[in-house]
This record gives C-alpha cells, structure tokens and sequence, in this order.
C-alpha cells in the first residue's frame, strides 16, 4: 500500500510543472488503487472498494489536487484500519488461499 501513497505523491509533485509525468504517475496510481482494491475483496469491504472506486475516478477526473488530497487521506486512513482484514494481512491472505483451494 505505500508504493500507491508515493505514486500520488509524485503525480501531486509534478502535476503542476510537467504534464506528460503527471499523467504517468496518475495512470500508475489508479494501477495501484486497482491492486489496493483487489486486496480488499471481502465482503464486509464492499463499502471501502466503492471509495477506491470513486478515489480513482476522482484522480482520473483531478482539476483540484488539494481537494484530491483530501479525500485521499481518509480513503487512506480507512485503509489501514482495516488492512488486517486484508489480503494484505498474511494470515488473511493464507486462510483465502487455503480456502481456494479447497473449492
């Protein structure tokens, strides 16, 4: 989850200086968001992927990177509240794919 927190950061960094970079590190980022949102695939999880969801199409759509920022940083905390109910976590992760295979 840090390597998604630092491709926001550069894309923030160069959003005003350098467009063709920023659009790279906003492509990376949702890239990113889209691995953070498969990680986070339990069902109790459905209302926290909605927000990376809309977090994406919020960096896609960015005019306003402060408003961004913003709404990043919750989105982010919330992630971490809950990253041991995650694929994330090594023991979640383990019990999934023991699960898997079993079916």
């Amino acid at each position: 989850m840090r390597r998604v927190k630092q491709a926001h950061a550069q894309s923030l960094r160069f959003m005003a200086t350098d467009k063709t970079a920023a659009e790279a590190y906003v492509a990376a980022g949702r890239a990113a968001l889209g691995r953070v949102h498969a990680r986070f695939s339990a069902a109790q999880h459905s209302g926290l992927q909605e927000r990376l969801v809309g977090l994406s199409q919020a960096l896609r759509d960015m005019t306003e990177a402060g408003a961004f920022l913003n709404t990043f940083e919750a989105v982010w905390s919330e992630l971490e509240t809950h990253a041991p109910t995650s694929l994330y976590d090594e023991d979640t992760l383990r019990r999934a794919l023991a699960a898997a295979q079993r079916e």
